[in-house]
């Protein structure tokens, strides 16, 4: 299922009417919509986020709440309006979660974003499981983390990021996500790279980083 802000018609409130759905993609959503509403889909496994400001509270809350999710994706232009003051119950856990995936723009792709990297957008878009307090422990059961089109991201962070931020954008997979945080999830056996071959690897300057990496997480290739 396919539910898309655009059309103003077909909101989550659908999903009232639709608690069996097992795979469900929203996209074009803002701060306006009820995100709470994603709790409905009690028997969702697979969940797609596009193109959307996403209630941060809400929506984790939400979730949790969802104990046959397997997989979570979230494309580049999905925001979260985390703020410091964001609290979540101790109790907080989505057990069931395996895979997470990021989805950068494909690189022949029109960049969208040229104007908000200069702004360093990367820094409060918060798209990001490990962006979680506890995510450890919130997501237990994590298996596999994802990333498509990674060289996108790679190369534009390098590109256009202050001198100052390079040495932590070259320790760390992803904005805020260093090994020494993955290490946590007991779970955790494996970060794919595009298709997981060893070209992707070496192409997106990950290599380095794997001969660094201290606590037995592999990269997939």
């Amino acid at each position: 299922m396919i539910i898309s802000g655009i059309d103003k018609s077909n909101n989550l409130e659908v999903l009232n009417n639709n608690t069996d759905v097992k795979d469900l993609e929203i996209k074009n959503f803002s701060l306006e919509d009820d995100w709470s509403l994603i709790a409905k889909a009690k028997n969702l496994e697979n969940l797609t986020v596009k193109d959307s400001y996403i209630d941060y509270k809400k929506f984790y809350n939400s979730i949790c709440s969802l104990k046959k999710l397997k997989k979570l994706t979230y494309n580049h232009y999905c925001y979260f309006n985390k703020t410091k003051k964001d609290k979540f119950p101790e109790t907080l856990n989505l057990s069931s979660l395996k895979i997470f995936r990021l989805e950068f723009p494909d690189p022949e792709e029109p960049d969208f974003e040229i104007n908000t990297y200069w702004q360093k957008s990367y820094k409060n878009k918060y798209n990001s499981i490990t962006e979680v307090k506890d995510c450890h422990k919130v997501f237990n059961n994590l298996e596999q983390i994802e990333f498509v089109n990674y060289q996108t991201y790679k190369k534009k962070i390098i590109n256009e990021d202050e001198k100052k931020d390079i040495k932590k954008v070259n320790s760390e997979v992803y904005w805020n996500m260093d090994f020494k945080t993955l290490s946590n999830f007991k779970s955790l056996k494996e970060i794919k790279i595009d298709n997981g071959e060893t070209f992707d690897i070496v192409s997106a300057g990950l290599l380095n980083l794997q001969k660094k990496n201290l606590y037995n997480i592999n990269f997939k290739f």
